[in-house]
């Protein structure tokens, strides 16, 4: 058995809320990482998924989070998609629980719970937000049987959520904004491959900037493996990892997003959760300040909103350090 791992974020650049990493673990019966391609988990899974929002066939969207999630001056939901990808997927990696009732328990669901202080606090807000309970059930129905037709499962779909002051304090140690998701999407892996100590791995993760070289980490997280270059250009980095009798080959590519499957998954679930967490922060405020208008907390809308803010933190007993990232 081998596992096809996707790792993601986002909120990488706004001046608000939370950074979110998410990652997607799944198996395959029979699948060699030696090959230089991952299998294409859409054409594996077509009965079930598909890329685009819209499908005659019911089939649940999969695809870059940036796809999926609607303007929010659309006429639907501007989380639908994201939503039921999201619920059906977490349908399939615990099919004995119960369907998440809340923000707060998709949250938990998720692994990426707010804190218990301001801004995040605050009640439950009911879901699904714009999708069909019976639906959603039967959607992952069908990716279940789907995935068990094509010998794999879905075994993990979790997020991970910096917050303004972890960022800062992280930011604060390594002065990279880009070494803060890089150890978040480490910190990923290495959980993955403690958790299934036996089995290879085919990581794929999107890679940002103009950062090419990835060796140092890869030695870092598996110390005494030896790892070989398969490929650092441009467009991919690649590498084949021999950790003992594991074979792990990662790669970071370019839109990776569009390539990989899990990938996709892991963008879907890290863009939910840091919307959640964005409406949770939006309805704290509009309860103190009736009249400010929602914030998506990038950088440029996210000024206009501080510069409201700002004079009202002391009266609301909040620090401008527990909303703002320095970076």
């Amino acid at each position: 058995m081998a596992l096809l791992i996707g790792i993601d974020e986002a909120g990488y650049g706004p001046l608000l809320g939370p950074l979110c990493v998410g990652i997607a673990v799944f198996s395959a019966d029979s699948w060699d990482p030696a090959p230089d391609q991952a299998p294409d988990l859409w054409a594996r899974l077509d009965r079930a998924v598909c890329r685009k929002p819209r499908d005659p066939g019911g089939r649940v969207a999969i695809a870059d989070s940036k796809k999926l999630k609607r303007p929010n001056d659309s006429a639907g939901h501007p989380l639908e998609h994201l939503e039921r990808g999201v619920l059906a997927c977490l349908g399939v990696v615990d099919a004995g629980a119960a369907r998440p009732a809340s923000d707060l328990e998709l949250l938990r669901s998720l692994g990426a719970p707010p804190a218990d202080s301001p801004p995040w606090s605050g009640d439950p807000a009911p879901i699904p937000l714009a999708n069909d309970p019976a639906l959603l059930s039967i959607a992952s129905s069908r990716l279940s049987r789907a995935l068990a037709d094509a010998h794999m499962r879905l075994r993990l779909l979790t997020v991970a959520a910096i917050d303004a002051p972890e960022f800062n304090g992280a930011l604060e140690k390594t002065r990279s904004k880009a070494s803060i998701n890089t150890s978040a999407a480490f910190e990923h892996l290495l959980a993955a491959a403690r958790r299934h100590p036996r089995e290879d791995l085919f990581v794929a993760l999107d890679r940002h900037g103009g950062r090419i070289h990835y060796r140092e980490e890869l030695a870092f997280t598996f110390p005494g493996a030896s790892i070989r270059v398969l490929d650092e250009t441009e467009e991919r980095s690649a590498y084949e990892v021999r950790d003992g009798s594991r074979r792990i080959r990662a790669e970071w590519q370019v839109e990776a997003e569009s390539s990989h499957l899990p990938v996709a998954l892991a963008s879907m679930a890290a863009k939910l959760v840091r919307e959640l967490w964005m409406a949770r922060l939006n309805r704290y405020f509009a309860q103190r300040l009736p009249e400010l208008k929602p914030t998506a907390g990038y950088v440029e809308d996210g000024r206009r909103w501080l510069a409201e803010v700002e004079p009202h933190l002391g009266r609301i007993g909040l620090e401008r350090s527990r909303l703002v990232r320095n970076a």
